[in-house]
Order: C-alpha cells, then structure tokens, then sequence
C-alpha cells in the first residue's frame, strides 16, 4: 500500500499536468483563430527551408497571399493560384501553366488560415515548451492529424504576445522536415477573387495543360 498510494497520487499528477497542457494549446490556437478572422487576408513572406536525415538539402523563399481558402503562392520559378474552384500551377522553366479543379482534402499548400479556422475538427494539439528566438519569447505547439496524411504532425511557432504565427515545421513520414519562417505578414491587404486567378493571356507562348 505504501508503494501503491504514491504510484497513483504520480499518476494523477501527470494526467493533471496532461489536460493543463493539452488545454493550454487549444486556448492558444481558439484565440489565434478568432484573431485572424478578422483580416481581410493574410500576406506572408516566408522562407523554407528542407531538411533531411539532419541535414539541409534546399532552401528557398516566396510570399504567399491567403484570403479564406484562396490563395496565390511565388516561390523562384513558379506560381501557384487558386481562387477557391480552380488551381492554376506555372512553371517558368518549361513555360507551362496546368490547370486543376480545386480539391480542399489535396491542398497544394499548407494554409496556416484554414488549419485555424478547421483545427479542432482536423487534428489534436498539444502544447511543447516556450522558447526564446532572436528575444523573441515563443511558444510551441503541435497538431497532428486526425486522418492520414502525408505528414505526421505540425509545430507551429506562437507568438502570444502579438497573438500571431511566425513559423511552423512539417514532418513528413518519409522522414524529411520542412522548416517554415514567417519573416513577415502583412494583414491589412483587400484581395478580391479575381487576384486568385491566373490569366493565361499574361503568359504569352505558354503551353497550358488543362486537368480539369
């Protein structure tokens, strides 16, 4: 009995510690939520880097405007567009745009926008630890996927401060990570529709392959 009462008064504790953690994290992203709600869109600049078997194998950066469950994503050599219906892809190299039918299950992108508005139907979230970044204090949490993915969770980077996030990391299952940095996010841009839609006649001799 004297070694039972102690193992239990332990495991309550940590199942205490559990719920406070895992509460904490929902509170944080209910209230991030609400925030960007509230913007008209969502502008980042963002630099990605890929790592492998700890190891840095591509970096690159880009800028993506987000507007509900539009968007319009530059990254060096190619353009991404989807305006909600359709999903236009141009690749300067080969001087061809490819145009698909808008699935929201096969995102092109991960879209920090729409993880808020549908977290609590689409993953768990866990609360990490607090960080100091560049004396920036920072806290991490994790969500991972109710349905299979490609990846096995998303650390996303808080500031709680300023109630905004300045970074997430995929972790694919194949074992490769994707470390995003929001080097900044504008939130005060009024996009309408038609700025989510490529316009082939912009894009002259440009061989279109249409998947619809």
């Amino acid at each position: 009995m004297k070694k039972i009462l102690p193992l239990i008064f332990t495991l309550i504790t940590l199942s205490i510690q559990a719920q406070h953690l895992y509460s904490d994290a929902n509170a944080i992203l209910d209230k991030l939520s609400i925030q960007y709600k509230e913007y008209p869109s969502v502008g980042i600049q963002f630099t990605m880097r890929i790592e492998e078997n700890k190891q840095i194998t591509g970096k690159t950066n880009g800028e993506v405007l987000i507007k509900e469950n539009m968007y319009k994503m530059t990254i060096p050599g190619q353009q991404i567009y989807c305006d909600g219906e359709m999903i236009w892809t141009y690749q300067k190299e080969v001087n061809e745009i490819s145009i698909f039918e808008y699935d929201e299950t096969d995102e092109t992108m991960i879209n920090p926008i729409k993880l808020l508005n549908n977290w609590k139907k689409n993953y768990t979230a866990k609360f990490i630890r607090e960080e100091t970044v560049n004396n920036r204090k920072l806290t991490l949490i994790d969500v991972t996927p109710i349905k299979q993915q490609s990846y096995f969770k998303i650390r996303i980077f808080v500031d709680e401060a300023k109630n905004e996030i300045v970074g997430f990391t995929l972790y694919e299952k194949d074992n490769s990570i994707y470390l995003y940095n929001f080097d900044k996010t504008i939130t005060t841009q009024t996009p309408k529709k038609m700025d989510f839609q490529l316009k082939t006649a912009d894009y002259p001799g440009a061989e279109i392959n249409d998947m619809r």
